[in-house]
């Protein structure tokens, strides 16, 4: 570049400006656009000429600050070039980044779907750290993997989630129909009253708001018309009853009691494992996920101090939280189709700080079970 006579914007650090252009005038160096500054001088000149004012005035120290078209950007190039790098990298390395799986999710709750799904995914180049796939790719990859497993699988999603796949499948479940030779009754399995009926098949034996002891056939499979049994099936159906349960609850009037102090520290978690050791002794967590980067989770983490204090239950209160024990160990037992009707309390009584509370409770729930009638073989004589 230095061979090419160019102009180039010079920069001289001196004190006698005149004494300096004397100088470059008894060398017959031609230079333009001058600038007076405190304690320095700018002029353009000649590369030529810069390289001779170097050469001869070995006492002045010469800047070049500014070089003139193509060579002016090659300059800013050089003087930049490890920013320009880094910059170069950097991008490269967020493309690399932004267009690479770090992790492939199989959801599904059986084993043997998840590993032949994904053995089907590595097949077709979906896995981990391997390079993005466009919409169509995705869309035939899918269908192959249903064309391959047509008895195992009835549905299957790719979806991209920033860095991640999460693969959502759907198994096929073929259900092979046999008919039913059983003869069966449903019965009722505890006392109750009925609530609701839902009958499939068999012939009905009660109504709602009749009462049934355990053991009482509700549905019949025995087909009966005119007392004449027509037919036998096994009944199918489900019946709900009001039944009736009595506890015994017993609560300590004496107890610890959270409260929140105000304080509160700020620490991160990757994964599963705290980067800071917490400098509160009793506190509750919250945490907020902030990204996943290669399949490891980055969290910010709020701690909450909590001190405990003493604190003691007056007697209706004693007998609220009794209330909601009792509800609690019953909601347990019970499916989405049954609840709790009411609560009522029997009895209370209280010794050594310990309140005594028997409760009565009724509660709507399946009572109907499956009973396979036994047909006794009929002796010849």
């Amino acid at each position: 570049m230095n061979n090419i006579n160019h102009n180039v914007l010079i920069e001289v650090k001196t004190k006698d400006k005149n004494k300096l252009l004397l100088k470059m005038y008894e060398l017959n160096i031609n230079i333009s656009k001058i600038k007076y500054k405190d304690n320095s001088i700018e002029f353009e000149t000649s590369i030529k000429n810069y390289v001779t004012l170097k050469k001869y005035l070995k006492s002045y120290s010469f800047k070049i600050k500014k070089e003139t078209g193509i060579y002016d950007i090659l300059f800013k190039i050089k003087s930049n070039k490890l920013f320009i790098l880094n910059l170069i990298l950097s991008f490269i390395l967020i493309y690399i980044m932004s267009n690479t799986i770090v992790s492939v999710k199989v959801i599904h709750s059986k084993k043997y779907i998840r590993e032949i799904v994904n053995e089907s995914l590595k097949e077709y180049g979906v896995k981990r750290l391997s390079w993005k796939k466009n919409f169509e790719e995705l869309n035939s990859i899918k269908k192959k993997i249903l064309d391959k497993y047509p008895k195992n699988l009835e549905w299957l999603e790719i979806e991209q989630i920033g860095m991640n796949y999460v693969v959502r499948v759907e198994e096929r479940i073929i259900t092979d129909i046999k008919e039913d030779k059983r003869i069966c009754n449903i019965v009722a399995s505890k006392d109750a009253i009925i609530t609701d009926i839902k009958s499939v098949k068999g012939q009905d034996l009660v109504l709602v708001n009749d009462y049934v002891k355990k053991g009482d056939v509700l549905i019949s499979g025995e087909i009966k018309y005119n007392d004449e049994i027509k037919n036998t099936i096994c009944a199918t159906g489900e019946i709900l009853g009001e039944v009736w349960y009595t506890s015994n609850v017993k609560i300590p009037m004496n107890y610890k009691k959270e409260r929140y102090t105000g304080k509160k520290r700020y620490n991160f978690m990757i994964n599963d494992t705290k980067i800071f050791k917490s400098r509160l002794k009793s506190y509750k967590t919250k945490k907020k996920k902030f990204f996943n980067l290669f399949g490891i989770d980055f969290y910010l983490l709020k701690e909450y101090e909590i001190n405990y204090v003493n604190e003691k239950y007056n007697e209706k209160e004693a007998v609220k939280e009794a209330l909601k024990l009792a509800k609690n160990k019953i909601n347990m037992k019970l499916n989405e189709k049954e609840s709790i009707i009411n609560q009522k309390v029997l009895k209370k009584s209280s010794n050594n700080s310990t309140m005594y509370v028997e409760i009565f409770t009724t509660v709507k729930e399946v009572i109907s079970k499956t009973e396979e009638i036994i047909e006794e073989e009929k002796e010849v004589e």
